[in-house]
């Protein structure tokens, strides 16, 4: 829905005046054997931007053939892991975050000139939101109100804090829809990712949780180990744990409590705005736009 259906519509209504866009399913070409038969029917000299899991539907052979008749071939990761990042026929890898790039500009350095080299180059184009929160109400400032929107097995709250957040459990598209609206309002968004050990080639998390709570006029809770959060918030923002370390998390949610509407408290606002406008609808376009630009050159 949001890196696919909604994406495609901000490209629409920004770039519309200058490419065509198209949302366009892959059925699992291989096991239906139907893969020449798909890319003949494909547009010639079209930019095809596969997202994320999309690319295992084509063979090598199959995916060369589609490169052969495109302007170009995008990957959109996502938070797929670099250790499967396709050697050839890939033109542009796009990375949803800024610790992506880093990662993918790493593994491709680190292949360069063995028998597992990776053709393309880099590009970003951050994960922004799911627009339907933009028509919610703001964040309400009468009292300190945290809450944890998302699904809870991929978080940790200490359980000191338990019956101080609110839990909305957006796992399912059922529970999504019940949740949704329940969100507004709140002002500090609870954004501790569970983590989990990964090898170095692992795929780098967008930072959603936090544009989610900058896009709602909220601050958030979040910890230096979260791949975008030194890179996109910086070391200065005031209610960023060192760690997942339970007592790390509750002195910083005691810190946000008792700073609640004063100048720190300001100061993470205005971190929080900065982090809004970089995937506002405009910022995604002009990401959006120079990646086309490169595979038209």
């Amino acid at each position: 829905m949001m890196r696919g259906v909604q994406l495609c519509a901000l490209a629409r209504d920004r770039l519309g005046d200058r490419y065509d866009f198209g949302l366009v399913p892959v059925p699992n070409l291989r096991k239906l054997r139907i893969e020449a038969l798909w890319i003949a029917l494909q547009p010639r000299d079209a930019i095809f931007i596969l997202v994320k899991d999309a690319v295992d539907r084509f063979s090598p052979d199959g995916l060369s053939r589609l490169q052969a008749k495109s302007a170009g071939v995008a990957l959109d990761y996502v938070d797929r892991h670099l250790h499967i990042m396709p050697q050839r026929c890939i033109d542009m890898h796009i990375a949803a975050s800024a610790s992506g790039v880093l990662a993918m500009e790493a593994r491709i350095a680190e292949t360069a000139g063995t028998q597992d080299a990776i053709e393309g180059r880099v590009g970003r184009l951050l994960h922004g939101v799911d627009h339907r929160l933009y028509s919610l109400p703001k964040a309400t400032m009468e009292q300190f109100r945290p809450v944890y929107f998302g699904s809870p097995h991929v978080t940790t709250i200490p359980p000191e804090l338990a019956d101080d957040i609110n839990v909305l459990d957006v796992t399912t598209s059922t529970k999504f829809a019940s949740g949704f609206n329940a969100v507004a309002g709140y002002n500090f968004h609870y954004g501790i990712r569970r983590i989990v050990e990964y090898p170095h080639i692992r795929g780098r998390k967008p930072f959603t949780k936090a544009f989610t709570a900058a896009v709602l006029g909220a601050n958030v809770l979040t910890h230096s180990d979260e791949d975008d959060a030194l890179p996109l918030l910086g070391p200065d923002y005031p209610y960023m744990a060192r760690s997942t370390d339970h007592d790390e998390i509750i002195a910083t949610m005691k810190k946000a409590r008792a700073t609640f509407g004063g100048p720190i408290w300001q100061k993470a606002t205005q971190d929080m705005q900065r982090l809004a406008e970089m995937v506002s609808f405009d910022a995604q376009a002009a990401e959006l736009d120079r990646i086309l630009r490169y595979l038209l050159s």
